[in-house]
């Protein structure tokens, strides 16, 4: 998505060191109030909850703590458009860090698929739904082998506002 006035980062990780990447390219500063969108629905952290991010600049803002040991999702509301993006480190055993990024998203109205989920050697693969908004949503998840046979299946219900997750086990 572009820059915009509401913006919602989803797929955020529970753990790891989590920085939310907020720009202001317009000309003018803009003021952002953050709302965590988590299991337990939305909530404002208790530090950092508005930020001022000057005009033209990337203000990093540090949410592990706001974000806590579970996955969520981060919603921004700005006086002015603003583009975001989170970057999540986490290292694993004392090895290598592993880095990932999200962006904004748009609602997933129709069909949608992940590939290369990662259940063996300790790694699990978890999908993030993230519910923003007023309204709930629903999604069926059907796991595939890989001769495209349906090998499990899960329904989930996401309250309006909250983030809920599903494990993909092996």
């Amino acid at each position: 998505t572009g820059a915009d006035n509401k913006l919602i980062v989803p797929g955020i990780p529970g753990a790891g060191d989590r920085t939310l990447m907020v720009a202001a390219p317009g000309d003018g500063d803009a003021i952002v109030t953050l709302r965590i969108l988590g299991s337990q629905g939305p909530f404002s952290p208790a530090e950092n909850n508005v930020v001022t991010v000057p005009s033209g600049t990337v203000l990093d803002v540090p949410v592990g703590n706001a974000v806590g040991g579970e996955p969520a999702a981060i919603e921004l509301t700005s006086d002015r458009p603003i583009v975001a993006g989170l970057r999540a480190v986490a290292t694993k055993d004392g090895g290598s860090p592993d880095f990932a990024y999200t962006a904004p998203a748009v609602a997933l109205e129709r069909l949608g698929a992940t590939l290369g989920s990662r259940t063996t050697n300790g790694w699990t693969t978890d999908l993030v739904f993230t519910a923003g908004g007023t309204q709930s949503g629903e999604a069926t998840v059907d796991i595939l082998d890989p001769a495209g046979a349906i090998v499990g299946k899960q329904d989930v219900l996401v309250t309006a506002g909250s983030t809920q997750v599903v494990r993909i086990a092996p």
